[in-house]
């Protein structure tokens, strides 16, 4: 047998990965190429990766196309540069489209919809797309704004995305109202995680009547509307915190088969609601069969958790609510029978499954 001294060896390697390089055996490296697009500009492959040296400024322009199109697949880092939109907030900041693209790392603000996910005829396909630690701020309709399926944003901010609406009748009188929404989910099948959104006009998290969606370790403060709005079937949310909400902290408005475990909901309902004539809840459930599990409810200006009038086949356990305005769990449905209440607290001692 031969026995190769261990400095030969070392030769042997060195000399197999040269050759393996030359003959393209071994994948090769892929850099991000450097980039400081204008305003208005498409990013696609080739190549696969973008880095920004600068900001997308369409401050001063006016314009109906978005700021920045990004076409998947690609990754495109903004590298902690902001992507400003034109003035009257007249145009989308970033919009995402193809698949599998990713959009990491800046700030978006000034903008019709800071980040579009997806387009208007992609709400029922998997885009996959990845939002990962992206902020948008003061923009007038939607914070983030997802038109497609399969989709993961984590670690995002929407902030203070808040204008005014006008509406005139036929009789010539002018209401106005706020607009204003975190996070707007218009697909199926879309996983949101440790995203935050804050003083926004209207709801910080919104499924827009679609289903399977995962809403897990968000933070909605302070919002103007609800801190969680849910419409459409199987959504699960789970580990979020509702905390100041001027309307419901979670409300399930619609949809049956949703669940709630483990959230927290603190200080909600905080602003009269002129239509019911009361200060709205922490929970609020409307649609059906849903699963409200081990949740942690406290000081709503309303009710604690709130089961409404034809909402039936309920199941509220194990949840701790206390200290709330209005009452701790009320079930105001009239088919209270097909509703379980079962094992529900309103001790003040922090139950274990939230430490």
């Amino acid at each position: 047998m031969i026995v190769l001294k261990p400095r030969f060896k070392t030769w042997l390697v060195i000399l197999a990965v040269v050759l393996a390089l030359v003959l393209g055996l071994l994948p090769t490296v892929a850099f991000a190429e450097n980039v400081a697009p204008s305003c208005g500009e498409t990013l696609q492959a080739p190549p696969n990766e973008y880095r920004l040296v600068g900001d997308v400024d369409c401050r001063g322009r006016s314009s109906d196309e978005p700021a920045l199109t990004i076409v998947g697949p690609i990754i495109v880092d903004l590298n902690g540069y902001a992507v400003f939109c034109g003035k009257d907030n007249s145009q989308e900041g970033v919009v995402v489209i193809g698949n599998n693209a990713e959009l990491s790392n800046g700030t978006v603000m000034g903008c019709t919809t800071g980040v579009s996910v997806g387009s208007d005829v992609e709400d029922d396909v998997v885009t996959a797309h990845t939002i990962i630690q992206v902020t948008v701020q003061r923009n007038t309709e939607y914070g983030f704004r997802v038109r497609s399926s399969g989709n993961d944003l984590h670690r995002n901010m929407a902030r203070r995305n808040r204008a005014r609406s006008e509406d005139t009748d036929d009789e010539g009188n002018t209401t106005y109202s706020p607009q204003g929404e975190g996070f707007r989910v218009e697909g199926n099948g879309n996983q949101l995680h440790y995203n935050v959104a804050q003083r926004n006009a209207q709801h910080g998290f919104r499924i827009k009547k679609y289903n399977d969606n995962e809403l897990s370790h968000n933070i909605a403060r302070k919002n103007g509307e609800e801190g969680f709005r849910i419409e459409g079937d199987g959504n699960q949310l789970f580990r979020n915190s509702a905390l100041g909400s001027c309307d419901d902290g979670y409300r399930i408005k619609s949809g049956e088969n949703n669940e709630l475990v483990n959230n927290y909901a603190v200080s909600n309902g905080q602003c009269w609601n002129t239509d019911s004539g009361t200060y709205d809840s922490g929970i609020r459930v409307e649609g059906s069969s849903t699963w409200v599990y081990r949740n942690l409810v406290t000081h709503s200006f309303g009710v604690g958790i709130l089961i409404e009038e034809n909402s039936c086949n309920n199941r509220v356990e194990e949840n701790w609510s206390w200290s709330n305005d209005s009452g701790d769990l009320v079930d105001a449905s009239d088919c209270q029978e097909s509703n379980v209440r079962y094992g529900n607290h309103g001790d003040e001692t922090t139950p274990y499954w939230l430490d």
